[in-house]
This record gives structure tokens, C-alpha cells and sequence, in this order.
């Protein structure tokens, strides 16, 4: 899931709290193994404390699902275009210290190991890039490239967005990718015909732009060594599409 926030910066009240605990319901009724976002958990503009209780509405919300729960850093999570670890920009701070049982980084990976072999899930912190975080990127992946069969890469802008960060959008060109993940607009799409299968997933609370529904997405490995990519309507549990990733 990805995008869960109110359309009015500091509009703590309008916080989509419903859709979020439904979506944690679904994943807790579907008995998924864990769940992952691509961004923007919150709006708020500087001198207000809507960060922190944003935050912790989102997390109040996630614990109805029992499974871990792997965020990825959205320009949201940043007042300013690039927040380094160390930064006291209100944002970063609360969703960092959201974050922290998970990572103390906004970047990080995630090793999950399957009966068809090791799937690495990389999150990307674009709004915290730099040359750190560049060579850990660089060293992750080729790590995957010899030891991983599935490589899930999550960041928050889609691949072909005008606020992308190309230099991210390099890196992972150079490595085998099996699915990109990815939010920022309010909406869903299953990019195909590029090198990198993506699935944009923005539709987690946020005011919708260019979908007609609140969702979220379910991602199982089949013993085909397919992903099966399925998108769901979050009111009715409705399947809205399912496609498949080739085995890697």
C-alpha cells in the first residue's frame, strides 16, 4: 500500500485513519506475512505538531495487522527536498522515530527466505539521497544480483515521474530488479513494457487522482516462481486486476 495521508497540510482530523485500519484488517484476514508501503504518511507544514500525531495514527492503525510492517520514506516525511540522517526537520524526525524498530536509517533491506530462494526487499529513501546512501544502494544490489532470486526494490516516486531521482533510476537499471514498487500518485497502475515491471500502489487514504477506489495490493509467490500481483478495493474487498510477474 503507499499514500496515506490527508488532502490539507496539518488537517490531523481528516486523517484517513478508516482506510488504513482497513486495509491492516485485509492483511490480517488474508494472513499476509508482511507488508510494505512506498510513502507519505503524513501532511504537515512547518510550526505545527501534526507530524507526530499523524505518525502515530498511521502506526495506531498498522498494529491491527499482527505482521511486520516495512515503511519507505515519501517527500512527505520531509519538509525540504533532501533530509540526511541527523536532520531535525519535523517530518523526518517523527516518521524516523516511527521507523527505528525497523531501521535506524531511512534506507534499508529486508531478506526474506522462500522455498524457491532468497527474496531481498530494498527500500530506497529518494528524499534522503546522497553518496551514502548511493554506495550502500550499489553494494545491496549486487550483492542480490549473486545470491537473491527476487529483488523487490520500493521507492516513493514512480519511475517515469518528473520529481523521480534519475540517479536512483540508474542504479537500478544496472541490476536484476524483479518488481518495482512505488507511490506518490494518488493511484494504481501496473506499469509494463519497461525493463522493471512496476506497480504504482498510491492508494492507501490519500485523495485520489487518478483511480477511482482506496486499495491495496497482495503479492504472492506462486510454485511457478511467478509473482502474482493482485489489487483489491478496499470497502467491498473487491478484485479490481491481478497479473503476473515472470520467475526470475
Amino acid at each position: 500500500t503507499g499514500d496515506t495521508r490527508p488532502g490539507f497540510c496539518n488537517m490531523t482530523s481528516n486523517y484517513p485513519v478508516e482506510v488504513i485500519s482497513a486495509i491492516a484488517d485485509a492483511f490480517q484476514r488474508e494472513k499476509v506475512q508482511f507488508a510494505v508501503d512506498v510513502g507519505d504518511h503524513m501532511f504537515s507544514c512547518w510550526g505545527d505538531k501534526a507530524p507526530q500525531a499523524q505518525m502515530e495514527a498511521f502506526m495506531r492503525a498498522t498494529t491491527r495487522f499482527a505482521g511486520g510492517w516495512f515503511m519507505t520514506m515519501g517527500n512527505h516525511e520531509c519538509h525540504d527536498d533532501v533530509c540526511l540522517p541527523g536532520s531535525d526537520d519535523t517530518n523526518f524526525t517523527a516518521y524516523m522515530a516511527a521507523l527505528k524498530p525497523v531501521s535506524k536509517l531511512p534506507w534499508y533491506s529486508v531478506d526474506v527466505k522462500t522455498s524457491l530462494g532468497l527474496a531481498r526487499f530494498v527500500v530506497i529513501a529518494e528524499n534522503a539521497w546522497g553518496s551514502t546512501q548511493k554506495r550502500w544502494l550499489e553494494k545491496t544490489l549486487a550483492d542480490a544480483d549473486a545470491n537473491a532470486r527476487y529483488v523487490i526494490a520500493t521507492k516513493h516516486y514512480p519511475t517515469q515521474h518528473k520529481k523521480t531521482n534519475t540517479a536512483v533510476n540508474d542504479v537500478l537499471a544496472k541490476h536484476k530488479i524483479t518488481l518495482l514498487l512505488t507511490g506518490h500518485r494518488h493511484s494504481y497502475t501496473r506499469v509494463s513494457g519497461t525493463k522493471v515491471p512496476e506497480l504504482v500502489i498510491g492508494i492507501g487514504g490519500a485523495p485520489l487522482q487518478d483511480s477511482s477506489f482506496h486499495g491495496y495490493g497482495i503479492i504472492e509467490q506462486l510454485s511457478s516462481g511467478e509473482l502474482q500481483v493482485s489489487v483489491f478495493k478496499t470497502d467491498t474487498s473487491q478484485l479490481i486486476h491481478r497479473w503476473t510477474v515472470p520467475a526470475p
